[in-house]
């Protein structure tokens, strides 16, 4: 079973054109990309049908597909207590479920909302609100063949394989999965632990390596067991893509290049 691997272009947004984040990551032979929609990049509300087209036909001249995209999450919070904000979420996540499917890929990442300001929302308001917003997006990702991947992220109140998977099967749809955030369970869990707790509901997995920080550093940087990573998804019989997700801005290529090749001799295959 092949384990294939793309790349997540968001660490190229800020320092780099459209164009010549394109052009670094086919330089490196990445087939498979996830996309930030946001600027300065792609923003759907910019997008009429035919530029998407002319987008996705872009994305394939240069030997790549999208797999899976996200909004600006840091932006963007599920479960703000101020209405007009989480109606703006539910907005921009029907934007992004038709953005994505124009341009042929199948996830849309699901940050599930953090816990801050001053009042903060309980674990269980949290939760309740988390919920409300991903079930109003569901009938939207049914229609267009979408998977929506919660995902697991630390400090906040879906932290593990379990709780993602948990709220999948409370929202009950088939197009609600989990995206196993290797670098964020780490700081909570084990890695092969999240992934077999997920097994059921996993559509998309990101990969970047740290010390139980929250951190997404260049793989072989860390204490993460890639080799066990590789191992638990063949196990699992994982069909998806897993996104290298590193985020830094000193030598960008080297640390995409030097992971890439550490993955690929692992078992995945871009």
């Amino acid at each position: 079973m092949t384990l294939g691997l793309g790349a997540c272009t968001y660490t190229y947004v800020f320092d780099h054109s459209w164009e010549a984040t394109l052009e670094r990551l086919a330089a490196l032979e990445f087939k498979w990309l996830e996309v930030m929609t946001a600027p300065p990049h792609i923003w759907p509300r910019d997008l009429d049908p035919k530029a998407r087209e002319t987008l996705r036909r872009q994305i394939e001249s240069y030997g790549m597909r999208v797999f899976s995209s996200q909004p600006a999450w840091l932006e963007l919070n599920l479960v703000a207590f101020n209405p007009g904000i989480r109606e703006e979420v539910v907005k921009q996540m029907k934007e992004n479920i038709e953005l994505l499917h124009d341009l042929g890929g199948k996830v849309l990442d699901i940050f599930p909302g953090r816990r801050e300001g001053l009042v903060a929302p309980s674990m269980e308001t949290a939760w309740a609100l988390a919920k409300e917003i991903i079930s109003a997006c569901v009938e939207d990702a049914e229609r267009y063949g979408v998977t929506l991947a919660i995902e697991t992220v630390p400090r906040g109140f879906i932290e593990t394989g379990a709780q993602a998977a948990q709220m999948a099967e409370e929202i009950g749809s088939p197009a609600v999965g989990v995206c196993v955030d290797i670098a964020n369970v780490n700081a909570v869990q084990s890695p092969i632990a999240a992934l077999e707790e997920a097994k059921e509901r996993l559509a998309l997995v990101h990969l970047s390596d740290n010390y139980g920080e929250h951190i997404h550093a260049p793989i072989g940087e860390g204490n993460v067991d890639f080799a066990a990573v590789a191992s638990k998804l063949q196990e699992i019989e994982y069909d998806g893509v897993s996104l290298l997700e590193v985020m830094t801005r000193d030598k960008v290529d080297e640390a995409f290049g030097q992971s890439k090749l550490r993955l690929e001799e692992l078992g995945w295959q871009s």
